[in-house]
């Protein structure tokens, strides 16, 4: 049986500020882990956000934390 990894979602240590629910989480599913920094590239190319947005990346899943409220609620109409 092959072994499964955990990605650990408890509440922080209060050291973060308030993000306003402007954050959204995704899984690029490939068998190769993907570069973050070519992730975010393309999906600028792609989403044409009005804000900046910042990516934060484990094992192929993805934080996605926008500047800009509309641009989450677009991303995520798609």
């Amino acid at each position: 049986m092959a072994e499964t990894d955990f990605l650990d979602l408890d509440e922080g240590t209060g050291e973060s500020v308030e993000i306003d629910n402007l954050c959204l989480v995704g899984k690029i599913l490939h068998h190769k882990t993907l570069n973050p920094t070519a992730v975010s590239t393309i999906l600028q190319n792609a989403w044409k956000t009005r804000a900046n947005f910042s990516i934060a990346s484990w094992n192929n899943i993805f934080l996605f934390h926008f500047e800009d409220a509309v641009d989450r609620s677009e991303i995520l109409s798609f």
